[in-house]
Formats: C-alpha cells, structure tokens, sequence
C-alpha cells in the first residue's frame, strides 16, 4: 500500500515539476489551488463521518479536521495562503491518521491515501511557489 502511494506521490511530483518548468505555468491563486483540493478533503471528512468503529482518538483527530476543511471549502470563501498553509499541515495530515486508523478495507484507504497525498503534494509545492507576502493576501 505505500509504494502505491509512494508511486502516485511521485507521478503527481514529476506533473508538477513539470507544469513549473515549461514556461507556460501561470502561479494558481490560493482559491484555485483550493478548489483542486478541496474535493478530496471534503470526501474524506464525509465519508470519515459516517465510519462507525472509529476510535475515541481518531474521533478526535476528525473534529480537528473537519472545522478547518469546512472553512477553506465553503463555497464563496475567500482563500488565502495561510488557509492552505492550514489546510496542509493541519486538516489533511489529521484527515490521512484517521483513515490509516479507520476500519476501512485496505483498498479503500489505499485509494484515500493517494488522494489526500496528492492533495498535500500540490498544496506543498504552491506554498512554496508563493511570494513571501503572499502569506496574508486573501485572492477570490
């Protein structure tokens, strides 16, 4: 299951790396970076919600995470590098140990994982792409 992920992690890095490098790359705004990550965190804290079985830990570790996914993927919020500076180090990681701790089927949380891996690549490699004053400019 982790070389999959692994696997994917690098597929998605190389696509990046390539969209910097051909000269036609146009920096996304954080609500367009959002709006391409969003899907898979708002999924996962979905379908996470209905999971019974979960532990009082991993219980808690999705309160943390819904709250913050809910305000960078609302619709008409306005989204900021620091919401996906958010978003990044503290929803998805919190959102990847409750799936890895769930009773999902192997395959399921597979296929969860590389999504939300994915998500955290691109969110990654945006923040590190943003201009230092970027941090508290809110874009629509």
């Amino acid at each position: 299951m982790k070389y999959i992920m692994l696997l994917a992690a690098g597929f998605a890095a190389l696509a990046i790396s390539g969209c910097a490098t051909n000269g036609t790359h146009k920096i996304q705004t954080p609500a367009q970076v959002a709006s391409q990550v969003c899907p898979a965190a708002t999924a996962a804290i979905t379908s996470l919600q209905q999971v019974s079985g979960l532990s009082s830990s991993a219980q808690a570790d999705l309160a943390k995470a819904a709250p913050v996914v809910a305000e960078v993927c609302a619709a008409g919020t306005t989204v900021d590098a620091l919401d996906l500076k958010s978003l990044s180090a503290t929803a998805l990681p919190a959102i990847l140990t409750v799936v890895n701790a769930s009773p999902l089927a192997d395959d399921v949380k597979t296929r969860i994982g590389i999504d939300l891996t994915v998500a955290q690549i691109v969110l990654a490699s945006v923040i590190s792409s943003l201009p230092p004053d970027a941090s508290g400019v809110a874009t629509q």
